[in-house]
C-alpha cells in the first residue's frame, strides 16, 4: 500500500530543491567569464534587428576619409587646412566644432590654426591619457593640445572610451580624472549645460540622470542610431570645396575626425575605428562614437539597466512558472509551454528595450528556465523508468504484452493510489479439487496446476484481461483494470469461453467460472512493506459467489444480470434464476452463458438453442406459480434434454412448491445456503 502523504510531499520536494539549486547557480553566474559574453552577446543582437534610429538634427560628423587623404594629402595634415576647415564650418552656421584628433605637438603653423578657432569659437580638440607601465612604477600622463590653441579659445575633451573584453565600445565616461570628454564638453558648448557627478548621482544641468544607465555608474551606455554613417557625414574634401548639400552645417555640433582603414576588423587607435553593438559590417569610426555618446546625452536617451530588485523578480518569476509548467504538465506539453515562455520572453525584452530603452538581461532568465525544466524533465524521466521498472516487474507475469506496453506509455493510467472503477472480475476453480488431489501424488498435484493456471492465465491475457492471483487452484481474472477497457465485460465472457474449451484438453479435469461487473475500487493493496494491484467491493464478491453457484446447478460458467447488460446480443445466454447469496439480502438474476453468437451454424450452438426454446415456457410459468403447467413442461424438457440438470432442479421445486405452495408474497427468489 502506497502511503499518499509521503508520495504527496515527495511530488513537491524535488522540484523545490530544483528551483532554488537554479536559482543558486543564476547567482553562481555572475563570477563566470562566459556568462558576460553571453549577456554582451544577447545586448549586441537586440542591437541588430532594432530600427535604426533618427539622431537628432543637431549633431553631424566631417570624417578625414580616404578621399579627403587622396585630394588633400597624405595624415597628418597641415595646421592651415584645420584653419581653412573651421573656416568652412563659420561659414556653413555650424555652432560647435569638435576634433577627435590630439595637437598635442606644437607646430609653425599653430598661430593659423589658432587664428581660425579664435574666427569660428567654440572648438573642442581632443585631450587623452598616456600611461607608462614599467616593473618598478607606473606613470600616467595627459596629453594636451598644444598652449597656443588653447590661449586662441579652444578647450579640450577626452578622447577616452572604455572597451568591454571583447573590444567593443558600448559605454562612454561622464568624467575622465574628474574632466569632460568629447561628448559632454560638446553638450556643455551647445547648450550650457554641465555634466556634473554628485556622489551616486549625475546631473546634466538641473536634469537629473536616471539611475542605472550603465552596469558602470561612471559612464553611461551609448544608444547607438545605427551602424556606421547612420549619423550625416560628409568628407572633409568637401567642406572644404563647398560640394556639401546648403544647410547641412546649419546651427550643428560636427564632429570631425579621421574615418580610415573600413576593413580593419580588429580595430584599434592606430586606425580609431571599433567594433561596436551596432555594427553591420565596417568598423565605426572613434570619432562617430563620440557623435552618438554626444547625441545620447543631447537626446536624453539613455538606455538604462535594469535593477537588482526588477532582476531578481522576473526570475523568481519564470522559475515559478516554469516549475508550474513541469509539475502540472507531461513533459512533452512542458517543454512546449516552457519554449513558448522562453519566446515570450525574449520578445518582451526586445519590446523593453527598443520602445523604451531599458535593458533586461535575456541569458539569466533563459539560462533558469532551461535548468529547471532539463531538472524536472530529468527527474521526472529517472521517475518514470522506475515506475515502469515497477509496474513491468509487477504486472509482466500477469497482463499481455500489449497492456503492459500501454502501461507502460501511460503508467499514469495505473491509479496507483486506488480510484474507482467499472469492471469485471472472474473466479474460476476446479470441479472436486478435493478428491483430485487426494488420488494423486504432490508432484503431480503441482505439475496438473501449473499446466491448469499456464492454460487459463495464456487465456486471459490474450483476450486483454490481467491475471490478479491464483488462490490455491483458483484463479481471479479482472477486465477494465488496470486500463480502462469499455469491452470489459464482452472480452471477460469471450475469455470463460476460451477457458472452458482450453480444459478440453485437460478431461477429466473441469473448471467453474463466474463472472460480475460492477463499481470496485482498484489499486495497491496491503502493507507498506508487502502489496499487490487488486480489485475490491461487493461486485469482486459477487463474483466469487457465482463461481460457487455453478456447483448446485451443474453448470460451467455463470454471469449476473449486471454483465448479461454489457453483453446481450453477443452470446447465447440462458436465465437460470434469481437468487439471494450468502451474506446478501439484495437478490440477483444469474445466466447461463453457452456460446457466441457467431459460433450460431454449430451443432452444438443449436443444440444450446432448442434447450433455451424449451426451458423458457416452462421457467415463465414457474414464476407465475402455474405449478401443473410448470410440471408438464419441465418434464417434456427433461426429456428432450437430459443432460440438463436445471431443468430437473425445477421440475423437482414445481413438485414441491404444487404438494406446499409457497407464501403469497414470494418473489420466485432462490435463497443460496452455501458460498
Amino acid at each position: 500500500m502506497s502511503d499518499k502523504k509521503p508520495r504527496k510531499f515527495g511530488k513537491y520536494v524535488t522540484p523545490v530543491i530544483i528551483f532554488f539549486a537554479a536559482l543558486l547557480f543564476i547567482v553562481l553566474m555572475e563570477i563566470m567569464p562566459w556568462f558576460g559574453a553571453l549577456e554582451r552577446a544577447t545586448y549586441d543582437f537586440a542591437f541588430g534587428i532594432r530600427a535604426h534610429l533618427p539622431p537628432s538634427p543637431a549633431v553631424a560628423v566631417v570624417s578625414i576619409d580616404e578621399s579627403s587623404l587622396k585630394e588633400i594629402g597624405p595624415w597628418p595634415w597641415t595646421r592651415d587646412v584645420h584653419e581653412a576647415l573651421l573656416n568652412k564650418l563659420k561659414e556653413g552656421g555650424a555652432k560647435v566644432a569638435v576634433f577627435d584628433v590630439l595637437f598635442d605637438v606644437p607646430r609653425e603653423e599653430d598661430k593659423d590654426f589658432a587664428r581660425g578657432i579664435k574666427n569660428f569659437g567654440k572648438v573642442v580638440l581632443g585631450r587623452d591619457l598616456s600611461t607608462t607601465v614599467d616593473p618598478q612604477f607606473a606613470l600616467q600622463q595627459t596629453i594636451e593640445p598644444s598652449d597656443e590653441l588653447l590661449n586662441a579659445g579652444a578647450v579640450g575633451g577626452f578622447v577616452f572610451t572604455p572597451t568591454d573584453p571583447d573590444t567593443k565600445v558600448r559605454r562612454s565616461p561622464w568624467q575622465v580624472k574628474g574632466e569632460t570628454t568629447l561628448a559632454t564638453e560638446a553638450l556643455y558648448q551647445y547648450t550650457g549645460e554641465r555634466v556634473r557627478v554628485e556622489g551616486d548621482n549625475v546631473f546634466i544641468g538641473d536634469f537629473k540622470v536616471p539611475p542605472n544607465t550603465s552596469s558602470d555608474p561612471t559612464t553611461f551606455t551609448i544608444d547607438y542610431v545605427g551602424p556606421s554613417h547612420t549619423i550625416p557625414t560628409r568628407s572633409a574634401y568637401q567642406v572644404l570645396d563647398g560640394t556639401i548639400p546648403p544647410g547641412f552645417l546649419k546651427d550643428k555640433v560636427i564632429f570631425i575626425g579621421l574615418d580610415v582603414a573600413a576593413y580593419n576588423k580588429t580595430g584599434g587607435p592606430q586606425v580609431d575605428r571599433f567594433p561596436t553593438p551596432a555594427d553591420e559590417g565596417p568598423l565605426m569610426p572613434g570619432v562617430e562614437i563620440h557623435a552618438n555618446a554626444f547625441n545620447t546625452l543631447l537626446t536624453r536617451s539613455f538606455i538604462r539597466d535594469a535593477s537588482l530588485k526588477v532582476i531578481w523578480t522576473l526570475l523568481f518569476l519564470f522559475a515559478v512558472l516554469t516549475t508550474v509548467f513541469c509539475m502540472a504538465l507531461r513533459p512533452s506539453a512542458a517543454g512546449i509551454a516552457t519554449g513558448l515562455l522562453i519566446i515570450v520572453a525574449g520578445v518582451f525584452v526586445f519590446i523593453i528595450f527598443s520602445q523604451f530603452n531599458y535593458w533586461l538581461p535575456s541569458v539569466k532568465p533563459v539560462a533558469l528556465i532551461i535548468m529547471i525544466y532539463s531538472g524536472n524533465t530529468l527527474v521526472q524521466y529517472r521517475m518514470a523508468s522506475r515506475e515502469r521498472a515497477q509496474i513491468s516487474k509487477a504486472f509482466k507475469h500477469y497482463v499481455s504484452a500489449e497492456v503492459l506496453g500501454e502501461l507502460m506509455k501511460n503508467p499514469e493510467n495505473l491509479g496507483l493510489g486506488g480510484r474507482e472503477v467499472e469492471a469485471t472480475v472472474l473466479f474460476t476453480d476446479i470441479a472436486g479439487f478435493s478428491k483430485i488431489s487426494e488420488k494423486i501424488t504432490p508432484q503431480e498435484l503441482t505439475q496438473m496446476l501449473n499446466q491448469y493456471f499456464e492454460l487459463l492465465a495464456g487465456v486471459v491475457m490474450k483476450e486483454g484481461g490481467m491475471v490478479n492471483k491464483f488462490i490455491g487452484d483458483a484463479v481471479m481474472a479482472i477486465w477494465g483494470v488496470p486500463l480502462d477497457n469499455p469491452n470489459h465485460a464482452v472480452m471477460a465472457c469471450r475469455a470463460s469461453l476460451q477457458m472452458h474449451r482450453a480444459m478440453l484438453a485437460m478431461d477429466p479435469v473441469k473448471c467453474r467460472i463466474g463472472l460480475n461487473t460492477g463499481s470496485m475500487i482498484a489499486g495497491n493493496m496491503g502493507s507498506k512493506e508487502r502489496f499487490e494491484y487488486t480489485v475490491i467491493g461487493d461486485a469482486v464478491n459477487l463474483a466469487s459467489r457465482l463461481e460457487g453457484v455453478n456447483k448446485p446447478y451443474h453448470t460451467d460458467i455463470m454471469i449476473s444480470e449486471m454483465t448479461e447488460e454489457k453483453v446481450r446480443g453477443h452470446f447465447l445466454l440462458r436465465e437460470v434464476d434469481s437468487i439471494r447469496v450468502v451474506g446478501k439480502q439484495k437478490p440477483v438474476r444469474i445466466f447461463q452463458l453457452l456460446d457466441t453468437v457467431e459460433n450460431k451454424e454449430s451443432v452444438e450452438h443449436q443444440r444450446w438453442s432448442e434447450m433455451i426454446d424449451s426451458f423458457n415456457p416452462a421457467h415463465e410459468a414457474y414464476n407465475n406459480r402455474q405449478w401443473e403447467m410448470a410440471i408438464g413442461l419441465f418434464e417434456q424438457h427433461v426429456s428432450l434434454f437430459p443432460e440438463d440438470y436445471v431443468g430437473k432442479i425445477y421440475l423437482e421445486r414445481c413438485r414441491s412448491f404444487h404438494a406446499q405452495p409457497p407464501a403469497e408474497d414470494w418473489d420466485g427468489v432462490y435463497q443460496m445456503e452455501t458460498k
